[in-house]
């Protein structure tokens, strides 16, 4: 999950409505304070358990593949950042 969340921090823009809503935050967004890497991994798991996105409904399970691949090159492809 850290890794993930590396990933996410490292490609995150204001280009788009999560982005610009999570750079934006105001306060304190640590562990210790609102804790976003944490609230931001719970929605990603809850978005993969609603099933309402269909790349994320197949994956892992169809895309074992991307597993080998390098980070940057699986979460771009999971989530078409670039």
């Amino acid at each position: 999950m850290g890794r993930l969340m590396d990933l996410f921090a490292n490609r995150l823009t204001e280009d788009t409505e999560v982005g610009a809503f999570l750079l934006n935050w105001t306060g304190d967004t640590s562990s210790s304070g609102h804790s976003v890497p944490l609230r931001v991994a719970g929605a990603l798991h809850a978005l993969v358990l609603s099933a309402k996105d269909e790349t994320l409904k197949t994956w892992p399970r169809d895309n074992l593949h991307i597993l080998k691949m390098d980070p940057g090159v699986w979460f771009s492809t999971i989530f078409n950042i670039n």
